[in-house]
C-alpha cells in the first residue's frame, strides 16, 4: 500500500513504525532490537494535514508524515484518540533533549538483559511514545526505556503495512 492510500485511513493517536534499512546506524538498530522498526512517532491530523510528533536529533518535533521515505507500519492507538492527541501536542508545548545515551542502555537491555535506568534526562522516539499514550491512560508493561521494537509488541498486530 502506498502512502497516499493509506492516509485516509490513519487516524490521531495512531502509532508509525519505520523500518529504515539503508544505512549502517539504521542496520545497527535493526541488529541490536532483532526486529525491522526503527523509529515509532505518534500520528495527528492538524488543518486537514497529517503530521506526526516525534522524537529527533532536534528533540521532540513535529513532522509531516509525507516526509518519511522509508516503509511503515501503523499500528491502531491503544488509548482514547482524542487524549492520544492532545498528549502529542502537549509534549512539542514542553521540550525535550534526545536521550543519546538512551540507545546504548536499549542495546544493553537488548542484547544483555541488563534493566534500564528509570530517567536519564532525554529521550529516544519510541519512550516519546510511549510516554504519550501513557499520559492519554496506557496501562501496558514495557521496559523503562522502550525499544521500537518493545513498543510493537505492546501494540500487537499492525493495522496496515505503508510504502513511500
Amino acid at each position: 500500500m502506498r502512502y497516499l492510500t493509506a492516509r485516509g485511513r490513519i487516524k490521531d493517536g495512531d502509532l508509525i513504525a519505520l523500518k529504515r534499512s539503508r544505512g549502517w546506524f539504521w542496520q545497527l538498530v535493526r541488529w541490536v532490537t532483532r526486529s525491522a522498526y526503527t523509529h515509532t512517532a505518534v500520528a495527528v491530523w492538524l488543518e486537514g494535514g497529517l503530521y506526526v510528533v516525534e522524537m529527533n536529533s532536534a528533540g521532540n518535533v513535529l513532522v509531516p508524515l509525507s516526509q518519511y521515505r522509508s516503509p511503515f507500519d501503523v499500528f491502531a492507538c491503544p488509548v482514547n484518540r482524542a487524549q492520544a492527541k492532545e498528549m502529542a501536542l502537549w509534549s512539542l508545548r514542553n521540550p525535550i533533549g534526545y536521550g543519546w545515551t538512551d540507545l546504548l542502555y536499549i542495546a544493553a537491555h537488548n542484547l544483555l538483559a541488563l534493566r534500564t535506568p528509570r530517567d536519564t534526562g532525554g529521550i529516544v522516539c519510541s519512550a516519546l511514545s510511549a510516554l504519550i499514550y501513557r499520559q492519554a491512560g496506557w496501562q501496558a508493561t514495557l521496559p523503562n526505556i522502550p525499544s521500537p521494537a518493545d513498543l510493537v509488541a505492546a501494540l500487537g498486530e499492525s493495522q496496515m503495512e505503508v510504502q513511500p
